[in-house]
């Protein structure tokens, strides 16, 4: 209720005045908390028949001593890619922060195959 009274304010506020207040139409209001949760799908079992579903490893490696703010590139250059890719792109990386990326994914890699 209160969100929406919000919303409804802000929208009136900037047709009267939308000169001086333009971005605040894109103002997020809602809570986030979904964001941040952990997927919770539960899948029912399949059928020898079906396809099995692509399976996926989570691995995390705490305490890395380096910047967290020039690790952001070395993130940013292989997020979304494929491990094998990912360990071949950053091969050409001149930065500290690759070496260590590579051993994590060498790591998670190799977690995966005993799993499997």
């Amino acid at each position: 209720m209160a969100l929406a009274k919000i919303q409804t304010s802000i929208t009136s506020v900037v047709k009267k005045y939308p000169i001086f207040i333009p971005h605040v139409e894109k103002l997020h209001c809602s809570s986030t908390d979904f964001a941040w949760s952990k997927e919770s799908t539960v899948y029912p079992p399949q059928s020898i028949e079906e396809e099995p579903r692509p399976a996926f490893v989570c691995h995390q490696r705490t305490n890395i001593k380096y910047s967290p703010w020039k690790m952001w590139y070395v993130a940013c250059l292989v997020r979304g890619m494929p491990v094998d890719e990912a360990i071949k792109q950053l091969k050409f990386v001149a930065k500290k922060g690759s070496q260590r990326c590579t051993g994590n994914y060498r790591r998670s890699k190799g977690i995966s195959r005993k799993r499997t």
